[in-house]
């Protein structure tokens, strides 16, 4: 399966959203979320896995009839911090087309620059 890594974004932005030390997210065929309006639930648990190899989230838990995610990793926080503005995630994305590279290592990579100038515009006179 091909990886969308714009479903890895509103994935990242659900667990953030919805988990705290107490509460943990659980995707399954029925939650209701907008995720499925537009992906198949095996694609969902395709990129859970992903994230949780690429350790973007804790360690999922899998039952028969769901996924339960406790939270997001440190290196998850950093790089759904880098890409949560849609500007920033769409110019990240807009890097990668022109350069023709989309791997989780080169989007990481193009998100840190793409925030660092948008940190540094605010220091420029």
């Amino acid at each position: 399966m091909r990886l969308d890594f714009d479903l890895v974004r509103e994935l990242l932005l659900v667990i953030e959203d919805e988990s705290d030390f107490n509460t943990f997210v659980i995707f399954d065929s029925s939650n209701g979320r907008d995720l499925e309006q537009n992906y198949t639930l095996n694609e969902v648990y395709y990129h859970i896995d992903y994230l949780s190899q690429a350790n973007l989230i804790t360690k999922p838990t899998w039952t028969s009839d769901n996924v339960i995610i406790k939270n997001l990793t440190p290196a998850g926080h950093k790089f759904i911090g880098e890409i949560r503005a849609d500007t920033n995630w769409n110019k990240t994305k807009d890097i990668a087309k022109k350069v023709g590279v989309f791997t989780l290592d080169s989007l990481k990579e193009i998100a840190t620059g793409v925030a660092s100038a948008a940190i540094q515009s605010y220091f420029l006179p």
